[in-house]
């Protein structure tokens, strides 16, 4: 392989110019320089020769064919084979009666042949020009001779095109072809022309890299190797004493041996040195930067002999050979005999592109000699205007007296041929004197568009970029702006002015103020009536924009100084969107809001209602048991309290709760969890959410749902289990997006598939939880199945000492259930919360609605217990005093207990303890049918 691509490189590197070639059929050469040549054929009397193949990437193709025959050319594109298999017919004639046939007709503009005289056409960024059929002996249209005919490819080749001829009559046919130099920087020695290519080096071995020819201007090699290798150079063009060539790079350490002029230097260290006229540099046997197969050779100037490199290993490796050089063109082509090639055109630098100002171009050609220039300014020329003439040199001039962009186009002509180039010129004039104007009229509040205006003084062509304090450029690109703010504050208005000639930025001060409040647009929610002794969720909501800061503040009538529930926190002044409030006596009380900000306030009485419970008995079915219309409903209840607050208000105080009286071990009880009142505090809390609901939908027989772990693990996977349907809960959280759930009711991030109505509120401030809600359901755990839930009805004892996450089973129904025990008893609750996984794991666990559904199960199991073993007062444990002895002592000392007159207590966990932060306590909700509570379960 690395042989075959030196092949094609000394190829490349040999072929600059090619003479006249004589064959039998096209000899295109390779390299960069152009080349002709003419081979005859014969043709015989209706039949048709194949002349020769044009292949991609040749420049100026001129192909003549003269016969004294009547003879017609084809051409056809070898590249588009889709319709007919000898290519898509460019050059060919077809008869007007013939249906389907691959030529030209007579009016036919993509392609050729189909009328008499000259024609061109474009294909694939060729233009290609043929004389027609009639014949011509040049382009001059004289001595037509159907016999003699021509085609000029103009730009590069694109496409692989066959050329055949049709005999009308039998003779013999000339043709004489040509072309011009490659146009690209490296054949026009603009660029260096680079590659690079692999070889192998063997242990104690030569390995040859590469012939270098003349004629190749500052070359540069170099080779790189993991193992140590020298570099050598020979000059193949004095072999007279070596065979090998005469050594201009190599060591040496025998007298009369093939030394070269660099390569003794005994450190290893870079050298140069002149051999036959030219500068000749070498890295030195050690190497670039202490590699010692990092090795290079440079020539200054043009190659003059043929040199021949080579490599030899002092290890086997493999070697990477990068080589760059500059070509020469020959004098033949610069002197002329060529068309022009490698035309460019630029704006002369000192030149301001303004309206009124001349703008100087200069063109260039890398070959041709002779050449005319002929100028297209790409606008109306209007010599009178400008008093400018029009003229044939390398030099154009043009004023402009408008602004624009203007395509100019020169074109370069001599005996030849003809070439093109072109260049974009913007004219305008710079931007001055940019100012923001702000619009009449402007009511600066939040939510209410305002009019800005950019002028400048002078400048053309203006495009405006707009940022407007809180947004980034690229919102707004005219002068007239519009922007609303959707928020009060002081913002920075910029504006960003910018044409051809630069950019300037302008900025004003925008202040937008609240807009006062009003009292019609104040909204509360209250749980009313509501019982003795309960908290009443209290929540305000404005419902225009008043700015981010009102303030709200509740007073109650006959109360000084009331403390409220306040985001989880206890006894706080009640000021707040929500909170909890509790009254301990039946009546009719009056509750004061006021509502604040910058502007005003506004003032609102209501009346709430605390009697003893009468209102009707909520259900609280199974998920699946729910029709449409009973889950429909439950939907709207959970969206409406996310919406306006009470059910963040609600994650809250679990959290508070979690993290309250929390015992600092593996087994530790907190407020909450791992102790006695774990089942009477979410019985409690879920009566609390459960009346939210009700309240938000007006319907105080909506229950909350309870999730059958048993009927999930009936199924052959419980993760396929219809909860995780779009029907109800919505499915698992996405792997690909942090197990955000995608969907369904409760999803919080919008989408095509997510309304983003249910965004969480990350008050743990965990990393990679944000505000979507997370699950990631069947991950890891199993939830309780049957036999497992039947053990723990079978469970004497409500719970015994220690009273924490390490209370034995047999004698704790409430660690089984909880899910500490484990063993025959399953996990329980806690197995919900590690199956669904996700926003279920921390304690800002109610983030998930099916929280309260998991709870809501754990409440049945309790409640199902309480009947079978007929355990209400006296089964629960602590009681307000325990004996001494037996397995519900508290006299014995344990993490997380108080000494309270001289006994030790489990404060808030013992039968008439008020459970965190409320004052209801275990005795008033031990009992379901308490005259306290309020649902019932439909099975």
């Amino acid at each position: 392989m690395a042989c075959r691509a030196l092949v094609a490189l000394q190829l490349l590197l040999l072929v600059a110019f090619v003479g006249t070639v004589r064959g039998e059929g096209f000899s295109w050469g390779d390299g960069c320089g152009p080349g002709k040549g003419d081979f005859s054929k014969q043709v015989e009397e209706g039949g048709l020769l194949d002349v020769g193949t044009i292949p991609k990437g040749k420049f100026g193709v001129q192909i003549n064919l003269f016969s004294d025959a009547d003879v017609d050319v084809q051409l056809f594109d070898l590249d588009d084979k889709t319709l007919f298999t000898e290519g898509k017919a460019l050059i060919a004639y077809c008869d007007p009666a013939t249906a389907n046939c691959n030529g030209c007709k007579d009016g036919d503009a993509s392609c050729l042949g189909g009328v008499a005289g000259k024609g061109s056409i474009t294909h694939e960024g060729m233009i290609i020009t043929y004389s027609g059929y009639a014949g011509q002996v040049d382009e001059s249209g004289e001595q037509p001779n159907p016999g003699n005919e021509w085609i000029r490819i103009e730009g590069e080749s694109s496409r692989n095109m066959a050329m055949k001829a049709f005999g009308f009559n039998a003779g013999t046919a000339t043709i004489r072809y040509s072309w011009t130099r490659k146009q690209t920087g490296c054949c026009l020695a603009t660029e260096a022309c680079t590659g690079s290519f692999d070889t192998t080096v063997a242990e104690g071995k030569t390995a040859s890299v590469g012939e270098i020819p003349k004629g190749k201007k500052n070359l540069q090699v170099k080779l790189e190797a993991d193992v140590d290798v020298d570099v050598q150079l020979f000059d193949i063009d004095q072999t007279d004493k070596f065979p090998e060539g005469k050594a201009i790079i190599a060591w040496c350490g025998d007298d009369g041996c093939n030394g070269g002029v660099l390569g003794f230097d005994e450190n290893g260290a870079a050298e140069e040195g002149t051999y036959k006229g030219l500068n000749y540099k070498y890295s030195g046997y050690n190497g670039v930067d202490g590699k010692a197969g990092h090795e290079y050779i440079s020539i200054d100037g043009v190659t003059n002999v043929r040199t021949f490199m080579k490599a030899y290993g002092y290890a086997a490796g493999p070697a990477k050979v990068s080589y760059s050089y500059y070509e020469v063109i020959p004098p033949e082509e610069t002197l002329g005999g060529v068309p022009p090639g490698g035309v460019r055109v630029a704006v002369e630098s000192s030149t301001v592109p303004e309206p009124g100002k001349e703008v100087v171009f200069k063109a260039t050609a890398a070959t041709g000699e002779g050449i005319e220039w002929a100028w297209d300014y790409g606008s109306r020329y209007d010599e009178a205007a400008d008093g400018a003439q029009e003229n044939t040199s390398a030099t154009g001039r043009r004023t402009f007296s408008e602004a624009g962009d203007y395509t100019v186009t020169v074109t370069a002509t001599n005996e030849f041929g003809t070439q093109q180039a072109q260049v974009t010129v913007s004219v305008d004039l710079p931007i001055a004197g940019l100012a923001i104007v702000k619009a009449t009229g402007n009511v600066y509040e939040p939510h209410t568009p305002l009019g800005f205006n950019a002028t400048v003084s002078q400048g053309t062509r203006v495009q405006y970029l707009w940022n407007y304090g809180h947004t980034y450029y690229g919102q707004d690109t005219r002068a007239q702006a519009r922007h609303t703010y959707p928020d009060a504050g002081n913002f920075v208005v910029k504006v960003q002015a910018k044409n051809s000639r630069g950019s300037i930025v302008a900025q004003a001060d925008v202040a937008i103020a609240e807009p006062p409040l009003a009292k019609e647009n104040l909204k509360i929610f209250a749980v009313s009536p509501n019982e003795p002794g309960w908290p009443v969720i209290l929540a305000a909501e404005y419902t225009a924009y008043a700015g981010r800061n009102i303030e709200y503040t509740w007073d109650f009538q006959g109360e000084l100084d009331p403390k409220c529930l306040v985001q989880g926190a206890t006894n706080a002044p009640c000021k707040g969107r929500v909170l909890e409030h509790t009254w301990k006596e039946p009546g009719e009380y009056t509750v004061t809001l006021t509502a604040a900000n910058s502007k005003n306030h506004v003032v609102e009485n209501f009346q709430v209602t605390i009697k003893p419970f009468d209102s009707p008995v909520a259900e609280r079915r199974e998920i699946r048991a729910h029709t449409t219309e009973q889950w429909n409903t439950f939907k709207r209840g959970v969206l409406e309290l996310k919406r306006n607050g009470v059910y963040d208000h609600l994650v809250a105080a679990h959290l508070q709760a979690a993290q309250f009286g929390m015992v600092g071990t593996d087994t530790g009880r907190n407020a909450a969890h791992r102790g006695p009142s774990f089942l009477a505090w979410h019985r409690v809390f879920l009566r609390i959410y459960e009346r939210t609901l009700q309240q938000a939908h007006g319907d105080l027989t909506l229950g909350i749902p309870y999730w059958d772990w048993r009927l999930d693990m009936d199924l052959p996977d419980p993760k396929q289990s219809p909860i995780w349907t779009e029907k109800f809960m919505g499915p698992t959280g996405d792997p690909d997006n942090n197990y955000a759930v995608p969907s369904g009711p409760f999803c919080s991030i919008p989408s095509s598939t997510c309304d983003g109505k249910f965004p969480i509120a990350d008050f743990l401030q965990t990393p990679n939880r944000g505000v979507a809600l997370m699950r990631d359901v069947g991950g890891s755990g199993s939830l309780s199945n049957r036999e497992q839930i039947a053990a723990m009805m079978e469970i004497e004892h409500y719970d015994q000492h220690p009273y924490d996450s390490g209370s034995r089973g047999a004698y704790s129904f409430r660690n089984a259930l909880e899910g500490w025990a484990g063993g025959a008893y399953g996990r329980g609750h806690n197995a919900g919360h590690v199956f669904i996984g996700g926003s279920m794991m921390p304690f800002t666990s109610p983030n998930d609605p099916m929280f309260f559904a998991n709870h809501a199960m754990t409440d049945k199991v309790w409640y199902d217990w309480q009947v079978k073993q007929n355990a209400y007062a006296t089964a629960y444990h602590p009681q307000d005093k325990e004996a001494s002895t037996g397995h519900f002592r508290v006299n014995k000392m344990s993490a997380g207990m108080t000494m309270v007159n001289r006994e030790p207590k489990l404060v808030g966990h013992h039968w008439s303890d008020a459970l965190f932060p409320w004052s209801l306590r275990p005795r008033d909700v031990a009992d379901q049918h308490n005259s306290l509570i309020g649902y019932k379960w439909v099975d």
